[in-house]
């Protein structure tokens, strides 16, 4: 839920306007991905979303609002500077924030976006409104683990597959019930949508439509599913678990369609040689739908390597052109214990058992994708650099990695590489995006996937 940068600081922040010395006029602050180990480059996604909460004219009432709700904190509002601030700007946040476009794919330790002031009476405003501004540490860290795994599916599949066409749906968002809010789903769940289209996270759509200009059918898309509660429902006896699948396969199996059905409900092995590679076989073949069938437990590299070999002796098998096995009428869905090591695993074990990765529907995956991250996967910061055109900065002895950059930081591209040099730039990569309490350069999803893969 966006709230209004007057309620939504770090409470100690509170006490900072009286700290500035009197004679400071301009100030400028910068927020960059530090280092990963793994990572060497990020995905810049989610700034603009995070915009809306700074746009708008606030009012001295919402001043004094803001006041009241804080009463009792320990630190008292600081109503005389936002008052007078506000006065003076007719209520629009005297800010300049610029950043390199959303979509952007630029290696750790460069300058993201810059924040200044642009009122003299603004030069706590940059500090004040990094408590929003660093949360676009969590998009850009899911657009970065996804962007990451799209590029590992897509080597295997430039080795097994006679096509990229089922990249972008092999990646699935599982995890909008494994969040903490609604708005982390959201959030999270778009962008996954930057380098996928498969996703259950019905909020990020609304995220995507709401700030990124998203269209319907284009943002992301789902199939009908079975869970294991419709499974059980039906019961252990009189063939409980075959009358399931039935009724699923006669509602959702379409010629043309493409349906998934856990089917480890109570025996995996039993489900798929006998009820779906037996009793059901001809029904998935003459419906024409293509069946995903969802182990659920078990060892991820394991489990999928036997259920494409079971499925293979059931259902046959294809040779591409590159010469691995594709899979008749069915496919696999792994969605359980999936992360972008368990992914790179269970390549590696079906492309040697000599299987293309067009056998797998998709790899689910839910807490790793937007859960298991926080600010320090990509060493998230925001530090002040400048003030006044005096460079300042951080030199812990304790740390230097935690070192900060020292003055105005500009980021270029030169010679196709990316990076940030001290002092403005005339060729800057860096674009206004807000200014004075309007957003000034909008982007939308098609130009993030565009910036990406070149697609939309």
């Amino acid at each position: 839920m966006l709230l209004d940068i007057l309620h939504d600081t770090d409470s100690y922040k509170l006490s900072h306007p009286k700290l500035w010395e009197d004679n400071v006029r301009f100030v400028t602050c910068y927020f960059e991905c530090r280092s990963h180990e793994e990572f060497a480059e990020t995905v810049f996604f989610g700034l603009q979303y995070h915009l809306a909460a700074l746009t708008g004219i606030f009012q001295v009432a919402d001043v004094l609002r803001a006041a009241q709700d804080r009463e009792g904190l320990g630190i008292p509002f600081p109503v005389e500077h936002w008052v007078r601030m506000l006065e003076d700007t007719e209520g629009r946040l005297p800010l300049r924030i610029k950043a390199v476009p959303e979509g952007s794919v630029v290696p750790t330790g460069n300058v993201l976006f810059l924040v200044q002031n642009t009122h003299p009476l603004g030069r706590w405003l940059p500090g004040w409104i990094e408590t929003i501004l660093m949360r676009t540490w969590y998009p850009i860290t899911v657009a970065t683990l996804s962007f990451h795994v799209r590029r590992e599916l897509e080597r295997y599949a430039k080795v097994t597959c006679d096509t990229l066409d089922n990249v972008p749906y092999q990646f699935h968002d599982f995890g909008a019930r494994g969040v903490s809010s609604a708005e982390s789903a959201a959030i999270g769940g778009a962008a996954h949508l930057t380098s996928f289209k498969g996703t259950d996270t019905c909020v990020a759509l609304d995220l995507l439509r709401n700030f990124y200009d998203g269209k319907p059918g284009q943002m992301g898309k789902s199939i009908p599913a079975l869970e294991h509660s419709i499974i059980t429902a039906y019961g252990m006896e009189n063939d409980g678990e075959y009358r399931a699948f039935d009724r699923f396969l006669a509602q959702y199996a379409k010629p043309g369609s493409v349906v998934a059905a856990v089917s480890d409900t109570y025996d995996l092995w039993h489900a798929i040689d006998v009820l779906w590679g037996q009793r059901l076989k001809q029904r998935i073949i003459d419906g024409g739908a293509i069946l995903g069938i969802r182990p659920d437990s078990g060892d991820p590299v394991d489990v999928v390597v036997r259920a494409l070999r079971m499925l293979d002796n059931r259902f046959g098998s294809t040779l591409n052109s590159k010469g691995f096995k594709v899979l008749n009428h069915v496919k696999v869905v792994q969605g359980d214990g999936i992360d972008r090591k368990a992914i790179s695993e269970i390549l590696a074990a079906i492309t040697q058992a000599g299987f293309s990765l067009d056998c797998i529907g998709t790899f689910g995956c839910g807490g790793g994708l937007l859960q298991k991250v926080n600010r320090d996967t990509l060493g998230c910061a925001y530090k002040l650099c400048e003030v006044d055109g005096r460079p300042v900065g951080k030199r812990p002895a304790t740390d230097l990695a935690k070192a900060s950059k020292f003055g105005y930081t500009d980021l270029v591209r030169r010679d196709g590489m990316w990076k940030s040099v001290v002092g403005k730039q005339t060729d800057s990569r860096l674009v206004t995006v807000f200014e004075d309490g309007e957003i000034s350069a909008l982007t939308t999803l098609a130009d993030v996937r565009n910036r990406l893969w070149g697609e939309d």
